[in-house]
């Protein structure tokens, strides 16, 4: 298929205004805007909401200057009914702490920040915000990589990467440990990592939460061939810390990998990108490839695959039936070192390729899968041309063709609870926080450019060794022991945050201007840009969230900075937004 984007925008990393990108005649369900009672102490830098069992949850940040010598630095959570209404919030002006929502418990969250020798960790009550639990869990010191996962349950996840040995420590609901055991092999890494050896380590839950899949990734690099000789460990460990299986297998690839792998179902997907050498001579002549293997709950292996001329994103993969959709990109033929967005589907019995869609363009893109109901599978295309980021979302039928699109640069396609598609949108903002719409926005691609293209991709046969994968594969003997870690009590100051909700009126804009923004003691506001020689710049502002908007000052581009000065006052939200024009013709609004 073919996408034509729109010409490239240039990024918008601080605008004071409301802002929500709709297709023609498209018809939203919900336009809920959230934003600060005091701007000028939280003026949001970036955003982002996501579906909860029963709603939404949405967490924002904000890092600005609010005078010439003081940064202000702090982060937000807030959940959502599934009517956009606001349920309860809570923000952090301490630097380096982050909010996670509780996706099994709507009446709490996380609180949380790490360093090199210590995460520190709340769980929180929304009736008071008062604390469940907390705990501070010391980092071992040889550990050379720890990761904390949310699992399913209420329950939190600490691994740490201790080369020889891997440290899981699980805690329940109310703080408690569940377990914590060291699993040790003679086949880990037992000496430092260093430019030709490394390990890595990952967590993988299932959506039930009775099993955890524990993947370690040891690469060792092949003096000789200048290859990596890579030995990929899978632990299967039940939610009380009993390993169920342990598999190994080896292969050796062209490039140096990493592991991609993912939980589908409760099946885990090993991926591991590589390159395949191409033509002796031609060094730009190589493609890239992904290996695969499936393994069952049960550890057999269901296939072993390789594709040729496809590089897996790392996007979640989604079963259809008796078929896996992997989204991906394939080089494009007529640019050198461009790639193409690719999608791919495999057979669940033998992993062999049965379908293949390329969407081709003049840019590098990629493609993320997003989810699927009943006969749409839902995707976002994004365009990776410099100094832009436009957007397609895409319901795609079960031949993989594009039956609706939006064309947006600032939404986020997911789907909820209910398999429902829905775009939530941030645009930064001294104000506004976000906006939820149901899928539909997603029209007929009247407006999109959708032509059908050759895909590249390749099965062949992997170079993995070892087809039937059996315990004790490569020497894997895998030893559980018990530990204990002393714990303290975190210290984590957050406090509640009062957000206004309303219903905006959607605005269109197709060029905004990246500026950058200063509020100084004095209340006056500053917005410093580059211009170009030739245009026009107006700084509209806009008093309340209907979507008006009227010019107070306008500027000739100089080809060099330029800087809009005005003065405001915080006690009501106020948008700004600058509006670029060319002199011969009127201000050019998005017709997307």
């Amino acid at each position: 298929m073919r996408f034509d984007f729109p010409p490239p925008r240039t990024r918008l990393p601080l605008m004071a205004a409301l802002l929500l990108l709709n297709l023609p005649h498209a018809q939203a369900d919900l336009h809920d805007w959230y934003r600060a009672n005091d701007p000028a102490s939280f003026p949001f830098s970036a955003g982002s909401i996501s579906s909860e069992a029963s709603g939404y949850s949405l967490n924002a940040s904000a890092t600005f200057r609010k005078s010439e010598t003081n940064t202000i630095e702090s982060s937000s959570h807030a959940r959502i009914d599934a009517s956009g209404r606001l349920l309860w919030t809570l923000t952090s002006a301490t630097p380096s702490i982050e909010f996670q929502s509780d996706s099994a418990s709507p009446e709490h969250a996380f609180a949380y920040r790490s360093d090199v020798q210590h995460l520190e960790l709340v769980r929180i009550n929304s009736s008071d915000l008062s604390s469940s639990y907390s705990i501070k869990y010391p980092f071992a010191a040889e550990s050379a990589q720890t990761e904390l996962t949310f699992l399913p349950n209420s329950r939190v996840g600490i691994l740490q990467n201790r080369g020889s040995s891997q440290q899981f420590a699980v805690f329940a609901p109310d703080g408690s440990l569940v377990f914590e055991n060291k699993y040790t092999s003679s086949g880990f890494l037992s000496i430092a990592p260093d430019a030709d050896s490394s390990q890595s380590a990952r967590l993988h839950s299932t959506s039930g939460g009775d099993h955890y899949y524990l993947t370690i990734h040891k690469s060792l690099r092949n003096q000789s061939k200048s290859t990596f000789n890579n030995t990929f460990f899978v632990l299967s460990i039940n939610n009380s810390g009993t390993l169920n299986w342990s598999r190994a297998f080896a292969i050796e690839t062209v490039s140096r990998t990493i592991d991609l792998s993912c939980v589908v179902d409760d099946d885990l997907l090993v991926a591991l990108p590589d390159t395949t050498v191409g033509v002796p001579g031609q060094p730009f002549s190589s493609v890239p490839s992904t290996h695969l293997a499936c393994l069952s709950s049960s550890g057999s292996l269901s296939f072993t695959q390789t594709l040729e001329g496809f590089s897996y994103g790392g996007s979640p993969v989604i079963r259809d039936g008796n078929s896996l959709l992997l989204a991906g990109s394939s080089p494009n033929s007529g640019v050198l070192f461009a790639t193409d967005a690719a999608l791919a589907r495999l057979s669940t019995a033998d992993g062999s390729l049965t379908q293949q869609a390329g969407f081709d363009a003049l840019e590098t893109e990629t493609l993320q899968l997003v989810g699927i109901n009943a006969q749409r599978c839902f995707a976002t295309l994004t365009s990776q041309a410099q100094g832009a980021e436009p957007k397609i979302h895409l319901s795609l039928d079960s031949s993989l063709q594009a039956t609706a699109a939006k064309s947006a640069s600032g939404s986020v396609l997911q789907l909820d609870a209910q398999s429902q598609a829905y775009l939530s949108t941030y645009l930064p903002s001294r104000a506004a926080v976000g906006a939820i719409e149901l899928d539909s926005s997603l029209t007929p691609p009247s407006a999109t450019e959708i032509d059908l293209a050759e895909a590249t991709i390749t099965p062949v046969d992997p170079n993995i060794h070892a087809a039937n994968l059996g315990i004790d594969l490569l020497e894997l003997n895998v030893s559980t022991q018990a530990s204990t870690t002393a714990t303290t009590t975190a210290n984590l100051n957050y406090a509640p945050l009062s957000l206004e909700h309303y219903r905006g009126h959607p605005e269109t804009i197709s060029s905004p201007i990246a500026a950058a923004m200063t509020v100084h003691e004095d209340s006056s506001l500053s917005l410093s840009f580059d211009s170009e020689y030739g245009f026009d710049y107006h700084l509209q502002r806009g008093d309340s969230p209907d979507g008006s908007f009227s010019t107070i000052d306008s500027l000739s581009g100089t080809g060099e900075p330029i800087r809009f000065s005005t003065t405001t006052q915080f006690d009501s939200p106020i948008f700004y937004r600058i509006l670029k024009s060319d002199p011969h013709n009127e201000i050019r609004f998005s017709t997307d």
